[in-house]
């Protein structure tokens, strides 16, 4: 009698039911499934999830080392250098967050997430001008991006760049008004170029905004 091994059961359930998905979406997916070999492919993917478990859990070590056996099994796996990088960033290991971002615009060029992220692994290195570049290519693939464009202006603010900062926080109060950062960085930069009215008009915006936000949390 020949006792069945439930792992390897389950794995060729999974290894037909990634075939046949792959043969659904077509395209790319399929390419590349026969350019790796199925069960590296489909292990790199457990792993990923597995990493991605753990980092939603707050457990970075556990997804550190799912993430690395997944790039083990297969060195194309998206998100995985980018994951790895958001792992270093939270844990201050800045110059190690820089080359995992690196390495994933690498592999995966068209990954607006990892070229915002250097960019601000590039601000808290203090390294201004490429944190500019970096998020001035991310607002041009995302420019209604608040996030993008309220970082781009800190780090213009920073460089003494005070024109170009407000050009880009009038375009982000436009697009978002109640947004504190793009109306307290209004202040911060009307207040370097000597326009005291606008800097206080936009400050006491900021300052109200951040009262409502305060008390909508207290609220919850």
């Amino acid at each position: 009698m020949r006792f069945i091994d439930t792992q390897d059961l389950r794995l060729q359930k999974i290894h037909l039911f990634i075939m046949v998905l792959a043969m659904v979406l077509g395209g790319a997916g399929f390419v590349f499934l026969h350019t790796t070999h199925l069960d590296d492919y489909n292990e790199a993917r457990i792993y990923f999830a597995q990493g991605t478990n753990f980092f939603a859990a707050y457990d970075f070590e556990n997804a550190r080392t799912s993430y690395e056996k997944a790039l083990e099994k297969d060195l194309d796996v998206p998100f995985a250098h980018h994951q790895l990088g958001r792992i270093h960033f939270v844990q201050n290991h800045l110059e190690e967050a820089k080359s995992e971002f690196d390495l994933e615009l690498e592999l995966h060029p068209e990954s607006s997430s990892s070229l915002y992220m250097r960019g601000l692994t590039f601000a808290f290195l203090q390294q201004f001008d490429k944190a500019e570049e970096d998020f001035a290519s991310f607002v041009k693939r995302k420019p209604g991006s608040e996030a993008g464009n309220n970082d781009l202006a800190q780090v213009l603010f920073v460089q003494g760049k005070f024109q170009e900062a407000k050009s880009v926080l009038l375009k982000v109060s436009s697009l978002y008004p109640e947004s504190f950062l793009a109306n307290q960085g209004l202040g911060a930069v009307y207040l370097e170029l000597g326009e005291t009215e606008k800097a206080k008009e936009y400050l006491e915006k900021a300052l109200d905004f951040a009262l409502a936000m305060a008390q909508d949390t207290f609220r919850s």
